[in-house]
């Protein structure tokens, strides 16, 4: 029971923080609601819900994959070079609290966002998911979270302080206009044979209901955090 509240508490903190940076809260928040409304009335509108239902659930991949690779791989990554885990680990609250916190503040405001997107959706342009894709939905947000979390943690961990920020810019929008987001991609392009194999492309997919691609996606996240664990047991071999 002590070990839910730390956590609560933790996560409402991490929340706190977090809505303090304008930038953050822009992309995170704002800017899939603005790119939602922008494709939706040009290539979508109340004419054609078909695309709506096609954009609303690429936003929402969009924003799990943003959310997850700059919201917490980053931050672990700043608070191991700044020596800030020393301090953590001398206060009486255990790290995983405070990480599982972190993760928790993310996946919360992903919520969030999910509810400002529902909200956009079923006002402008009268658009509702079934029950059904609701559930497909929030299995998405949590199993993507999850997963792009872990190969965060991935990428941030091998380079130096800062360096990693160009290669996740480069990987997140090579990503996201190659997996069908926001338009379909012809199956027989060079592009989409490299995008068929990312992670985005396989949770975009389970969002609009393709449930044949969630072996690929946990095999990412598993993956991803058997190659973290060995990474970060040389690392501190090493160090």
């Amino acid at each position: 029971m002590r070990a839910i509240r730390v956590i609560g508490w933790s996560s409402y903190l991490q929340t706190l923080s977090f809505l303090r940076v304008k930038e953050a809260l822009f992309f995170s928040l704002a800017f899939p609601i603005f790119l939602f409304l922008l494709f939706g009335y040009i290539w979508g509108g109340l004419d054609d819900l078909e695309y709506v239902e096609y954009l609303f659930t690429g936003i929402l991949g969009m924003t799990i994959a943003n959310d997850a690779l700059y919201g917490f791989g980053p931050i672990v990554k700043n608070l191991r070079t700044n020596n800030l885990l020393k301090v953590i680990k001398c206060t009486p609250i255990p790290v995983m609290y405070h990480f599982t916190g972190l993760f928790l503040s993310r996946v919360s405001l992903m919520l969030f966002t999910y509810v400002l997107l529902l909200l956009t959706a079923g006002l402008t342009f009268s658009y509702l998911p079934t029950s059904e894709q609701v559930f497909l939905h929030l299995a998405g947000v949590a199993l993507g979270s999850v997963t792009f979390a872990l190969l965060s943690l991935l990428l941030t961990l091998p380079g130096r302080k800062g360096d990693e920020n160009g290669f996740l810019n480069f990987l997140f929008f090579f990503m996201l206009f190659t997996c069908g987001a926001f338009f379909q991609i012809s199956e027989t392009s060079f592009l989409y044979s490299i995008a068929s194999v990312l992670p985005l492309t396989h949770l975009v997919a389970f969002l609009r209901g393709e449930t044949g691609v969630l072996l690929p996606l946990i095999a990412w996240m598993v993956v991803s955090f058997i190659s973290f664990a060995l990474l970060f047991r040389r690392t501190q071999v090493y160090r």
